[in-house]
């Protein structure tokens, strides 16, 4: 779909689609940990408000070690 240019930080529902990286390239984990880094400082906030950080498809920070210790 269209690539949104700004991010609501006070959406509901966020999502960073990479369905056109390689998976099995070193780019996927990457990405996925700079997006999961970005959303740790910027959108959980301790403003009290709930939020629900969820990461589909995980196995691929896992499977990186490198990637992974920084999680």
């Amino acid at each position: 779909g269209p690539t949104t240019v700004g991010i609501d930080l006070d959406a509901p529902l966020i999502v960073f689609d990479l369905s056109h990286i390689d998976r099995n390239s070193i780019a996927m984990p990457i990405l996925m940990a700079i997006v999961g880094v970005w959303l740790e400082h910027t959108w959980i906030r301790p403003d009290r408000k709930k939020r629900i950080f969820l990461v589909e498809e995980a196995w691929h920070i896992i499977n990186s070690p490198f990637v992974a210790q920084l999680f």
